[in-house]
């Protein structure tokens, strides 16, 4: 198409906005599934109804730039999906649970160093100001309220085989 971007937004904004989704179970694709740049951006977005997502929601240890970005923000889930991709990509998890004020548990077992805010930026902005953040043992998170683990959280380092 002419004038058209050739960026593909799979999923982009999908249920954006939905206020009769309240529990995400089960899996959303297969553990084997690649994931594309900006596939799942803004997906639940200011579901403000969304109370719930199953552990398992994002099954994928393959990520691309963009993939989770805005996905959960401004829900009011109270944990996190896991989040057990090895390396992470530009903006991957940016804005992903932005101003999810209930948020007080996230698994994040990313083998890459998150010492800036590439990966990260603004993902728990205006988030909840306490909760348990759990990481793989050898690997650095900084702290900060916008892009690492809260300054309030609590901070468990997993080992992972």
């Amino acid at each position: 198409m002419s004038g058209t971007s050739s960026r593909r937004r799979y999923c982009f904004q999908m249920f954006q906005g939905c206020i009769g989704i309240n529990r995400l179970d089960g899996s959303l694709f297969e553990e084997t599934t690649e994931l594309k740049a900006n596939c799942f951006e803004d997906m639940f977005a200011n579901c403000t109804g969304l109370t719930s997502v199953s552990a398992g929601f994002l099954p994928s240890t393959r990520l691309a730039a963009h993939c989770y970005r805005g996905m959960f923000q401004n829900t009011a889930i109270t944990s996190a999906p896991d989040l057990l991709a090895g390396k992470l990509y530009s903006n991957c998890y940016r804005y992903m649970f932005n101003a999810c004020k209930s948020l007080e548990y996230i698994k994040c077992y990313s083998t890459t160093n998150v010492t800036n805010d590439s990966y990260t930026q603004n993902w728990l902005q205006n988030a909840k100001s306490t909760g348990t953040f759990h990481y793989r043992d050898g690997t650095t998170w900084y702290r900060d309220n916008q892009h690492g683990i809260p300054n309030g959280w609590n901070p468990v380092a997993d080992p992972v085989q």
